[in-house]
């Protein structure tokens, strides 16, 4: 009887904790080619479906986001930094869908926005960046030099025991594995 209550209570928890995002009501569709082909027309005919809020590419599952580097580059990076950041890819749909805010700057628009990026604020953090001075800094990363645009409030994308990592926002439209549908 003790383990039934408290395994009830790790339900309860789990299920109740504000992750920093929007987990309700969420589909996740792993990607395929059939889904990279014919997505416009799959999103056109979401769209007529009065219970669909939208779709939205993300890379990995945002619940555990496994791609992680000590790559970026930033002016004030010291020259033997080894600070570890969470990379995660996703379309311009992906963070206005899950809830994510962004405290200063803005979200990806399209494809123009593939060499900029989105932090979130434990990366400004241990970059050196003040929240109000984050955006507009140059970022050097896979998908080349570009700018930081946006800073997002910090959530919680892995075991609650880890607590925030640095995270990278990169612009992408197909490189990953997931769909959300809401």
């Amino acid at each position: 009887m003790v383990g039934s209550i408290a395994v009830y209570k790790q339900i309860v928890f789990i299920s109740e904790k504000n992750l920093g995002f929007d987990k309700d009501n969420i589909i996740v569709v792993d990607q395929n080619e059939g889904i990279v082909k014919s997505y416009q027309a799959i999103k056109n005919d979401l769209h007529q479906l009065a219970s669909f809020k939208n779709i939205a590419f993300g890379g990995n599952n945002i619940f555990t986001i496994p791609i992680t580097t000590t790559d970026p580059v930033w002016a004030s990076k010291p020259d033997n930094s080894s600070i570890l950041f969470k990379v995660y890819r996703c379309d311009a749909e992906f963070i206005p869908m899950m809830n994510i805010k962004i405290q200063n700057g803005r979200n990806f628009m399209d494809s123009r926005d593939a060499s900029n990026y989105l932090i979130n604020r434990k990366a400004a953090e241990v970059m050196g960046l003040s929240p109000e001075n984050a955006v507009g800094n140059e970022l050097e990363m896979w998908n080349g030099k570009g700018k930081i645009i946006g800073m997002t409030d910090d959530f919680h994308n892995d075991n609650l025991k880890f607590g925030i990592e640095p995270m990278i926002f990169m612009y992408s439209e197909n490189v990953g594995s997931h769909y959300f549908i809401k």
